[in-house]
Protein backbone atom coordinates (compact mmCIF):
# COMPACT_ATOMS: atom_id res chain seq x y z
CA UNK A 1 0.00 0.00 0.00
CA UNK A 2 1.44 3.38 -0.98
CA UNK A 3 1.80 5.85 1.12
CA UNK A 4 2.18 9.80 0.17
CA UNK A 5 3.33 12.46 2.33
CA UNK A 6 3.43 16.32 0.98
CA UNK A 7 5.89 18.63 2.50
CA UNK A 8 5.85 18.98 6.25
CA UNK A 9 7.10 20.54 9.16
CA UNK A 10 8.84 18.25 11.70
CA UNK A 11 9.89 20.32 13.93
CA UNK A 12 8.67 23.01 16.71
CA UNK A 13 11.16 25.93 16.05
CA UNK A 14 9.41 25.95 12.30
CA UNK A 15 12.59 26.97 10.84
CA UNK A 16 13.69 25.95 7.03
CA UNK A 17 15.88 22.68 8.12
CA UNK A 18 13.07 21.38 9.70
CA UNK A 19 10.72 21.35 6.30
CA UNK A 20 10.70 17.93 5.23
CA UNK A 21 10.66 17.03 1.86
CA UNK A 22 7.42 15.23 0.03
CA UNK A 23 8.19 11.24 0.36
CA UNK A 24 6.04 8.51 -0.79
CA UNK A 25 6.56 4.74 0.93
CA UNK A 26 5.24 1.58 0.47
CA UNK A 27 4.49 -0.96 2.57
CA UNK A 28 3.07 -4.62 1.89
CA UNK A 29 2.08 -7.89 3.48
CA UNK A 30 0.42 -11.62 2.21
CA UNK A 31 -0.44 -13.58 4.80
CA UNK A 32 -2.01 -17.36 4.61
CA UNK A 33 -3.88 -18.92 7.10
CA UNK A 34 -5.39 -22.80 7.36
CA UNK A 35 -8.95 -23.59 6.74
CA UNK A 36 -9.56 -24.12 10.75
CA UNK A 37 -7.50 -20.54 11.21
CA UNK A 38 -5.35 -22.17 14.09
CA UNK A 39 -1.94 -21.62 12.16
CA UNK A 40 -1.13 -18.07 10.42
CA UNK A 41 1.65 -17.12 8.49
CA UNK A 42 2.43 -13.55 7.49
CA UNK A 43 5.43 -12.09 4.98
CA UNK A 44 5.81 -8.22 5.24
CA UNK A 45 7.75 -5.26 4.11
CA UNK A 46 7.94 -2.04 4.74
CA UNK A 47 9.70 0.25 3.17
CA UNK A 48 10.10 -0.86 0.11
CA UNK A 49 11.72 1.66 -1.54
CA UNK A 50 14.11 1.97 0.98
CA UNK A 51 13.60 6.28 1.37
CA UNK A 52 15.53 7.87 3.96
CA UNK A 53 11.64 9.34 5.93
CA UNK A 54 12.90 12.34 8.22
CA UNK A 55 10.24 12.27 11.18
CA UNK A 56 11.42 14.97 13.94
CA UNK A 57 14.10 17.36 13.51
CA UNK A 58 15.15 19.69 16.53
CA UNK A 59 17.62 22.39 17.18
CA UNK A 60 19.76 22.54 20.12
CA UNK A 61 20.41 25.99 20.73
CA UNK A 62 22.16 25.51 24.35
CA UNK A 63 24.96 22.92 22.33
CA UNK A 64 26.07 25.45 19.70
CA UNK A 65 23.08 25.17 17.69
CA UNK A 66 23.22 21.29 17.11
CA UNK A 67 20.98 20.04 14.67
CA UNK A 68 19.75 16.61 15.56
CA UNK A 69 17.39 14.67 12.99
CA UNK A 70 15.61 11.40 13.32
CA UNK A 71 14.42 8.66 10.99
CA UNK A 72 11.86 6.06 9.94
CA UNK A 73 13.63 2.20 9.56
CA UNK A 74 14.62 1.90 6.38
CA UNK A 75 13.42 -1.17 4.57
CA UNK A 76 12.28 -3.87 6.70
CA UNK A 77 11.02 -6.92 5.84
CA UNK A 78 9.99 -9.89 7.80
CA UNK A 79 7.95 -13.68 7.94
CA UNK A 80 5.45 -14.08 10.89
CA UNK A 81 4.18 -17.31 12.33
CA UNK A 82 1.35 -17.46 14.59
CA UNK A 83 -0.48 -20.53 16.17
CA UNK A 84 -3.96 -20.44 18.32
CA UNK A 85 -3.96 -23.44 21.03
CA UNK A 86 -7.40 -22.25 22.33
Amino acid sequence: MPRYRNERWIGFDYLPVQRADAVTTIDTSLQFETRDGDWQVMAYARNLTNEGVESITQTLGLVDNVISTVYEPPRTVGIRVSYHYF
